[in-house]
């Protein structure tokens, strides 16, 4: 009794979140910050608030950050097969920065061993709302999506903007009206079903499959495209 009473107090909760972020700076070169830890072992369920993950190179320069994160782990990971049954990401955001000299605020890729590359190991992802900003100081391009909605599967799924997103080079601009469709993703590729990009200069639809984590990576994707000529070429 007196080590289940242990295991539930504050002092031991934020042991336990130390230990996390010092697991994750180690394996995956990410400083990770959180306000609050809560778990319920019965029901293998995390919750963290007040979420933020960088570089270590670049500790100041979040690349993520979310309100709420609540994982719930598969009955499997009990017996060391880690994996998740669902992530829900609640008030969430990412901001990649890519800088004039050119470096990134995303963490460095960890050293290939040459293997197959190890799927990720989540059933469900599911974002209510996510602000995505991509800043290319390099090429001068910025893409601002405020607002996406996801709910992603390993054999369904889907992604919308919630409103209207803006992309730009330099003087020119262009607003991103709709942006929808079918996702899925099995931990290795992603599947993409009537997957709509509509813009004030265009639109392109994708059906197909893009293997990510694989020994040879590939895209096998069936594309149709629209647009105004003259309005695309300022971006040539």
């Amino acid at each position: 009794k007196e080590a289940a009473i242990v295991t539930h107090t504050r002092p031991f909760r934020r042991a336990v979140l130390r230990r996390v972020v010092a697991t994750v700076a180690d394996r995956f070169d990410i400083a990770l910050r959180a306000d609050t830890l809560a778990y319920d072992l019965l029901d293998r369920r995390v919750t963290l608030t007040g979420v933020s993950a960088s570089s270590l190179q670049s500790p100041e320069e979040a690349f993520f950050a979310a309100s709420q994160i609540d994982i719930t782990a598969s009955r499997s990971a009990l017996f060391g097969a880690f994996r998740l049954d669902d992530l829900a990401l609640t008030g969430a955001s990412v901001n990649i920065l890519r800088r004039r000299d050119p470096t990134t605020n995303l963490p460095r890729p960890g050293a290939d061993d040459g293997g197959e590359p190890g799927e990720v190991p989540i059933d469900r992802l599911r974002i209510d709302r996510l602000a995505f900003t991509l800043t290319d100081q390099v090429n001068d391009v910025q893409v601002v999506l405020p607002a996406l909605t996801a709910d992603i599967g390993r054999e369904q799924g889907m992604l919308r903007m919630l409103q209207p997103g803006r992309v730009s080079r330099g003087a020119a601009a262009l607003t991103v009206q709709e942006l929808g469709g079918g996702v899925a993703f099995d931990g290795r590729n992603l599947r993409l079903t009537d997957l709509a990009l509509r813009t004030s200069d265009g639109a392109i639809e994708a059906d197909g499959t893009l293997a990510l984590l694989v020994d040879d990576p590939r895209v096998q994707l069936t594309m149709t495209a629209s647009g105004d000529v003259q309005r695309l070429a300022r971006w040539g």
